[in-house]
């Protein structure tokens, strides 16, 4: 009998009560188990005793599975999982990718005994330059720039942004046409996160994370948002100061403004960029070669899974980045489509049916509509059986 067949018939409230953790964990880590969440809640309310075998889940070979350890050790924990989450960051034989995740994990905890770890990070010449960099990212959420140690900031601002490695705040219309036709803001493609004052789990891990979302959007992509940068940190202040001149006090003045209701100004941004209203959140790409077509992808709902959301999205926008001018968004509609997929099987394959506009994307241009969705409309129940198969 496989180790799923062994937890099938059993009882989650019942392995709580006798905080039976091995089997709570096996039917958790079972995705397809529709007793998962429920699994996880007994996790959490079992609490500390707990925390031992989750520890050993952190160590399994499956970086998915590890990622899905890490989280639940801090919905346990709390601050106690900065050490052992340090130890894998710290770890230069450990995976990459689950490396790569450890400076966002410790940054939203927003605990003070993150900052050793992190600043030991950067310091550490022989590490790898981008997680340093996460690692800087994510300390200025902690600290304010001018209490992280001299030693650090220097090497943050050493390795900090390149030429376009970019997030900018957005006020009006005014701001995007000026995005998109100046070329203070030449790059080969834009992102335009549209959310409102009502999408606050979002707008928070946007207002909390821009020097991250900075960092990764890499040499290919400026992306614009309506949030107040003040929690970006000093590392996204020094490259905007450099790339506006005697320019930046007046906008920084204007942006740091900015206030929780002025989201609403996604709306009128949406109606610019020729995206339905009933799309936010979402994300909208523009190739400035081409501006009469856009590419929105929908935000996903599950705030646990952000950053691989943001880490596979922006994958996607540097292949299609490479391609020639006027064919950046189709090409990127192209090389999400994969990925589109990975994200959809995150739901249950009974909601593809009804709700897979909420996961999609959608092509839009200004003369006529293409959706991925109309692609693939008639193959939806054969999906939904493919998905339901291991």
């Amino acid at each position: 009998m496989s180790k799923s067949g062994e937890t099938d018939s059993l009882d989650v409230q019942e392995l709580k009560r006798v905080h039976d953790v091995g089997k709570l964990i096996a039917i958790y880590r079972n995705k397809r188990d529709t007793r998962s969440d429920e699994a996880r809640d007994s996790l959490i309310e079992i609490g500390e005793p707990a925390a031992a075998a989750i520890q050993s889940w952190l160590l399994d070979k499956s970086a998915s599975d590890r990622l899905q350890a890490a989280y639940l050790l801090v919905d346990i924990c709390g601050p106690k999982a900065i050490e052992p989450l340090a130890s894998v960051m710290l770890d230069k034989e450990d995976d990459i990718m689950v490396r790569d995740f450890m400076p966002y994990i410790l940054g939203n905890l927003g605990d003070i005994k993150a900052v050793t770890p992190l600043s030991q990070l950067i310091l550490d010449e022989d590490e790898s330059e981008m997680l340093r960099v996460f690692a800087g990212a994510h300390l200025e959420t902690l600290l304010p720039w001018e209490k992280i140690d001299p030693r650090v900031r220097e090497v943050i601002t050493e390795i900090g942004p390149t030429e376009f490695k970019a997030i900018v705040p957005v006020t009006n219309r005014q701001d995007l046409q000026k995005m998109l036709e100046d070329g203070t803001y030449r790059y080969p493609l834009y992102a335009f996160l549209l959310y409102t004052e009502v999408d606050k789990t979002f707008a928070r891990f946007v207002n909390t994370k821009g020097r991250w979302l900075h960092e990764l959007s890499g040499e290919e992509c400026l992306i614009g948002t309506v949030e107040n940068p003040k929690k970006w940190g000093g590392g996204w202040q020094n490259y905007w100061k450099e790339k506006l001149g005697t320019d930046f006090d007046l906008k920084m003045m204007k942006w740091m403004e900015l206030t929780p209701v002025d989201r609403d100004i996604a709306f009128g941004l949406a109606e610019e960029l020729h995206v339905d209203k009933n799309l936010l959140p979402c994300i909208v790409f523009v190739d400035p070669d081409s501006i009469h077509e856009v590419l929105s992808i929908p935000v996903i709902a599950d705030t646990a899974e952000y950053a691989d959301f943001f880490k596979d999205l922006f994958t996607a926008v540097q292949r299609a980045s490479k391609v020639k001018e006027g064919q950046k968004v189709r090409d990127l509609k192209k090389a999400w489509l994969k990925y589109w997929l990975k994200w959809s099987a995150h739901q249950k394959a009974k909601l593809l049916q009804g709700k897979m506009k909420k996961w999609g994307s959608i092509l839009v241009e200004f003369d006529e509509t293409t959706s991925i969705l109309s692609i693939l409309a008639k193959y939806l129940p054969l999906i939904a059986a493919l998905l339901s198969i291991r």
